[in-house]
């Protein structure tokens, strides 16, 4: 017997959002076991996804790099941030356009949803809502960040039957077995290499998509979450990774993929470099993007020339901040090297300094406005892109649990002041007024080298 299951992603709510190759890769494994044991017939549904004919065909366009804005309505301010004087908006589809595709949807045995940012748990709970109107007290299992970082929030306040925390794959047979009374010894993977590869074909479209190569960090830096969400570092072999992009490259369109990885670098000799000179060897036809920042200590020459032969467009890096003391109290790796000379590979490899982006932390409670336009400096000197990390508190980390320690936020505070936009609002020493001049300081490098 084959029950019929629904995976949803949830909406986005939040003061801004930009669709920066944005896929709910982890729902997409899901899909995949599911197939392959051939106990679900999978349906979909991606409130991100704004391919829908009734929406605007502004918001359908993807620039060629694969990224676009989000369509987006305002809704009403949540009490919590009535202070904070932008606007909250609903990012993605319509409503009634979920609405409609619920009702075309028909019966479902169970559905499974994802979830990214604990703040924006609203749009978990407003498809949870709907998903209750339209089936009743189907079970709803919740997985992702947000029940990860915030499990007791989650089964609170969510609407959903089940929280799932960490990852799924081997969690997801212990489930069917409980939700759907399946009696049935579901297979345990030994490793990310033993996952079938994540079930694009759910997704409507393919222009880009999102790709691994590894999971977790083997870092420990204070403001991070990725161990505590992917747990242990683990890296796929470069056989497995070439499968999966020949498998793409033989069944879809898509032109440009967007390494997921948050250490991508992490023993190159191992991964990164063959695995390159293997996407050389075989031609293959792809944009490569790296959305999250590359660890800067780890590229030399050969990485630069690989990426470039490669057909990497989004270069981002790591620099995070220049001041030693920073370093120290964040247990940072991102150590800043010697930034001058990785750009210089870079451009021996064929690109131009403003091909080339860092990011930098802003938002920590002890930065000083000095610290960030120091780093800011740095990075004109060094004639590359700036764009700002903003700072969020995550639950279970070092930051997290020193900001509670210090009073700067409540142990069980609403997950809305998580909130990345809230830090010049209510914990930093840099206030709405010096961020604005640091955003004036940053449009200034970054215009100067548009035309460069």
């Amino acid at each position: 017997m084959k029950y019929r299951v629904l995976l949803v992603n949830p909406w986005i709510t939040d003061f801004t959002a930009y669709d920066l190759w944005i896929k709910p890769i982890g729902l997409l494994y899901i899909a995949s076991i599911l197939k392959k044991w051939g106990v679900a017939e999978i349906h979909f549904i991606d409130c991100l996804d704004t391919n829908h004919p009734q929406i605007p065909e502004k918001y359908r366009r993807k620039k060629e790099n694969g990224t676009s804005k989000f369509f987006s309505s305002e809704i009403e301010k949540p009490e919590t941030l009535k202070d904070v004087p932008k606007k909250f908006k609903i990012f993605g589809k319509p409503i009634e356009i979920f609405e409609d595709e619920l009702e075309k949807t028909g019966k479902i045995d169970a559905v499974f949803i994802t979830s990214f940012m604990t703040y924006w748990y609203p749009g978990v709970q407003l498809a949870v809502e709907k998903i209750r109107e339209k089936y009743g007290s189907v079970p709803i299992i919740l997985g992702g960040i947000y029940p990860t970082l915030m499990p007791e929030h989650a089964k609170k306040e969510s609407g959903a039957d089940v929280i799932v925390e960490g990852e799924g794959e081997n969690q997801i047979g212990k489930i069917l077995n409980e939700v759907l009374a399946i009696k049935r010894d579901f297979e345990n993977f030994e490793n990310i290499d033993s996952y079938p590869y994540p079930d694009f074909s759910v997704i409507s479209n393919r222009q880009s998509l999102p790709f691994l190569t590894s999971r977790g960090c083997p870092f420990r830096c204070t403001y991070c979450a990725s161990s505590i969400v992917s747990g242990k570092f683990r890296e796929r072999s470069v056989e497995k990774c070439i499968e999966e992009l020949v498998y793409i490259k033989d069944n879809f369109g898509t032109k440009n993929i967007a390494f997921y990885d948050d250490a991508l670098l992490i023993n190159p000799e191992k991964r990164i470099k063959p695995l390159m000179r293997k996407i050389i060897e075989n031609s293959f036809n792809f944009h490569f993007h790296t959305p999250n920042g590359l660890w800067i200590k780890e590229i030399d020459g050969e990485i630069a020339m690989l990426m470039k032969k490669c057909n990497f467009k989004t270069i981002r890096l790591s620099l995070e901040g220049t001041n030693s003391e920073f370093f120290r109290k964040t247990n940072s790796e991102h150590k800043t090297a010697n930034l001058k000379e990785t750009v210089s590979f870079f451009e021996k490899a064929g690109y131009r300094k403003s091909e080339i982006e860092v990011y930098i932390l802003i938002g920590l409670p002890y930065q000083e406005f000095e610290e960030v336009s120091d780093s800011l400096n740095y990075a004109k000197e060094c004639g590359v892109k700036v764009r700002f990390s903003y700072f969020s508190p995550i639950p279970k980390t070092i930051e997290w649990k020193n900001m509670v320690k210090e009073g700067l936020i409540k142990e069980n505070s609403d997950p809305l002041l998580h909130n990345k936009i809230l830090f010049p609002y209510l914990w930093s020493k840099i206030t709405p007024e010096k961020l604005g001049l640091l955003k004036n300081i940053q449009r200034e490098i970054n215009s100067s080298l548009s035309s460069k």
